[in-house]
């Protein structure tokens, strides 16, 4: 498709071009009679040079005489290229946007070839079938010497690179004009006419002439709100600012255009598609409300079809922030360097231990701490070593000292655990367990917040098939209120914004106690939005990305969140949180320990307490007990 279109251009600028002129009125071709063999033979061999360059193209003909003669000359000559033809007047019976043909073209290494003798059939075309399925270069090719064909120019505008060559004879030979419309420019200029002749090869880009390279002053209505840091938001001073808003006026001052920002859509949506209408700002663009949409914008298959998209400027996704848990009491500093499992474990071991080792010494009639053995004091006996204390004797019974040495050893290693970790809970500021993961949300009892603008990301969650999506969805609740919001992650609600908006709200709402979880919902690219089938998309694409090239708008980035960080009383950088250095212990690190001194001392007094009336109610006071009485025989 690509060789045929440049063969007919090139047919009709393969000369001498030394003149090239502006003209809007004058017509430049004095309809002589035409040469059929000279033309015919002229154009053929420009085509077939012309398709040296291509890789595919698509030629459409008016079923003229004229058209098919000049077909059938270019296809008897050897070509290497995909090549498609048809019939415009064949083509208006057929349904649909041809995607025969749209496979088979290229965006830079195709072209579409419309050979016509009859103007008529070709806006009859146009008219029925538009242009939006033609994704490259359209020459438009003439073969009626005397005829203006200039204005259909201006219905296939909506193709970024178009042309038309009109024949013409000057002193008996063939030559050609190349037209190009230029819809920014004014009514007089509008219509760049180069007067062609022979013997020189044409690129690509004299073919087809920048057509957008300066917008002449007009004016463009762009979809915004200014409620998007960093893309485009308000600055302490109240001015509008964000790296889509310095984008917007570096590529407005080389283009050579004016803009109008909005400060929100009107319905107060961002951009989703509802029951197959769109809303908030996408619905500007799409129903041709607004010629741009520049906020961070995500790229989805969706809004892909309803609109042209930029290329991606920045990538970002859906966040979920929440409350940090308070950390754990100081006063659980006993018992908290072990789960409660390995409480448990302990406990039970130790009670199954003694029950067993009290049955061994028993039937020896033997005995600890020097004393009659019982099961409290085989318990306290074998509960020295845990608390570190030796072991003067060891009960003369046959086969103990294995199990005691296993029991000594396990009871080193609990010891020597405990007391590290209650060293480090002491001296190291701990934090609470919280959730680290998607998945984790999706099992807490937390319940999900939004605020509801109208994006894609409500829907997503409620109908995802991914069962984390979905049940973050079910206990999702929507918001209209920042407010709000702020009210309900205080009571342990989680909020879902976008990443870099979330940041900015946090620190807003001065939340010092709120984390971000790392894992992202729905990572996408963001770009800006035009019309479909926008002509001057190209041109937006050229600087974007050369702003990104140039790393200005990480430079942009890092300047605006400086920036909003001073007027927040912040440091401009975030740094990380210093590890606090050792400090003495405070009454609130130690008062585990009190508190269990004091209940055991509570306790040692009822106890005591106990045994007293005990002794007065058995005996009146007058028989003494023989506790601590050594029984040595004297």
């Amino acid at each position: 498709m690509t060789s045929a279109v440049q063969v007919f251009v090139l047919a009709a600028l393969l000369s001498h071009a030394d003149a090239q002129q502006t003209a809007s009125g004058r017509n430049l071709r004095p309809g002589l009679p035409r040469n059929p063999g000279v033309v015919l033979h002229e154009e053929s061999q420009l085509i077939s040079m012309a398709v040296r360059a291509a890789e595919s193209s698509v030629i459409l003909q008016d079923g003229s005489p004229e058209a098919l003669d000049v077909l059938q000359h270019f296809l008897a000559s050897p070509h290497h290229l995909s090549i498609q033809l048809g019939n415009m007047l064949n083509l208006l019976q057929e349904r649909g946007d041809f995607p025969n043909f749209r496979r088979g073209l290229n965006e830079e290494k195709s072209i579409v070839v419309m050979v016509f003798s009859d103007v008529d059939v070709v806006r009859k075309f146009i008219e029925a079938k538009d242009v939006l399925w033609i994704p490259c270069p359209l020459l438009l090719l003439s073969l009626t010497p005397g005829e203006d064909s200039r204005d259909i120019l201006k219905e296939v505008n909506k193709v970024a690179r178009s042309s038309l060559l009109e024949p013409h004879f000057s002193r008996g030979r063939p030559t050609f004009c190349l037209l190009t419309y230029r819809p920014f420019a004014s009514s007089a200029e509008n219509i760049v006419v180069q007067s062609c002749g022979s013997r020189i090869v044409f690129s690509w880009d004299d073919l087809f002439p920048e057509r957008f390279g300066s917008f002449e002053g007009r004016h463009l209505e762009v979809a915004s709100w200014i409620d998007d840091f960093p893309f485009l938001f308000y600055d302490s001073k109240g001015t509008a600012t964000g790296i889509c808003k310095k984008m917007l006026d570096e590529i407005a001052e080389q283009l050579n255009f004016t803009y109008e920002l909005q400060v929100e859509p009107p319905d107060g949506y961002w951009g989703d598609l509802v029951n197959g209408t769109w809303h908030g700002m996408a619905g500007q663009v799409v129903y041709g409300q607004k010629d741009l949409l520049i906020n961070g914008f995500g790229i989805l298959l969706d809004r892909y079809h309803a609109m042209d998209l930029s290329v991606p400027h920045t990538f970002d996704s859906y966040k979920v922030a929440m409350k940090l848990p308070p950390p754990p009491p100081r006063w659980l500093a006993v018992v908290y360097p072990f789960q409660g499992v390995v409480w448990a474990c302990a406990v039970a071991t130790l009670l199954v231990l003694t029950c067993a080792f009290h049955v061994i010494i028993r039937k020896e009639h033997s005995s600890v701490y020097d004393r009659e053995s019982d099961l409290i004091s085989t318990a306290l006996w074998l509960s020295r070593t845990v608390l570190k204390q030796s072991v003067t004797r060891i009960p003369n019974v046959v086969g103990c000292r294995p199990v005691l040495y296993l029991w000594w050893m396990g009871a080193l290693v609990l010891s020597t655990s405990y007391t590290g970790s209650l060293i480090a809970f002491l001296t190291v500021p701990s934090e609470a367990s919280k959730i680290t993961s998607l998945v984790e949300l999706a099992k807490a009892p937390n319940e999900l917040c939004l605020y509801d603008y109208g994006d894609f990301i409500v829907n997503f969650l409620k109908t995802s098939k991914e069962p984390v999506y979905r049940a973050l969805g079910e206990k999702l609740h929507l918001y209209y209120s920042y407010d709000v919001i702020s009210q309900k992650i205080e009571q342990g609600f989680a909020f879902v914004e976008a990443a870099l908006y979330c940041k900015y709200l946090l620190i807003q709402w001065k939340k010092k106690d709120a984390y971000i979880i790392q894992e992202g919902i729905y990572p996408n690219y963001y770009g800006w939005a035009f019309r479909k089938q926008t002509p001057w998309k190209k041109q937006f694409n050229k600087y974007i990305s050369r702003i990104l090239e140039a790393g200005l708008l990480d430079q942009w980035h890092r300047t605006l969140v400086a920036d909003f960080r001073r007027s927040q009383g912040l440091l401009p950088v975030q740094t990380p949180p210093e590890k606090e250095g050792l400090h003495p212990l405070s009454l609130e690190d130690t008062q585990g320990p009190f508190i269990a001194a004091a209940f055991g001392l509570i306790s040692a007094t009822v106890v005591f307490l106990v045994e007293m009336m005990s002794v007065v109610v058995k005996g009146g006071g007058g028989r003494k007990s023989n506790i601590c009485v050594d029984r040595k025989n004297n």
